[in-house]
């Protein structure tokens, strides 16, 4: 699962290049709150899984290994929730100019965008329940 998320972070940026923006002015923008974001999933995941057990982790590398694969896992998947951000900005814009070919083939291209993004986020989430799973029963077993 970790080996896929620079495919993850290039999948996104790709879109948003895709959308006319420039990937690196976004992801500058946007720093702050994807950081406070990644920190607050990363605490409540970490947390959670600590009051659930009342113990020791039963995996390797305990709450400091699992804390460290959500935080990249959320941070790769920054750019494709920053794409879903954007094509739901531009469709709440209403700048038709009366051109419908030019309408139409705007709207293909953010349904193109919305579906490799959440796609892509979907496949993550995916192996990420794939990874737990296997993960349990290795700590069982």
């Amino acid at each position: 699962m970790i080996a896929a998320l620079p495919a993850v972070w290039r999948v996104g940026v790709d879109l948003l290049s895709r959308l006319g923006l420039d990937p690196r002015r976004v992801l500058r923008r946007w720093a702050v709150p994807a950081l406070t974001g990644i920190f607050l999933v990363v605490m409540a995941a970490v947390l959670a899984g600590d009051f659930a057990r009342r113990s020791g982790s039963p995996y390797y590398g305990g709450v400091f290994r699992i804390g460290l694969i959500y935080s990249l896992a959320i941070a790769a998947t920054i750019p494709a929730f920053l794409t879903m951000w954007e094509c739901y900005r531009q469709l709440a814009v209403n700048d038709t100019d009366g051109d419908n070919v030019a309408d139409v083939n705007r709207l293909l291209l953010l349904r193109e965008c919305l579906l490799s993004a959440l796609t892509t986020l979907g496949l993550l989430v995916s192996a990420g329940v794939l990874t737990v799973g296997a993960e349990r029963q290795a700590s069982l077993a």
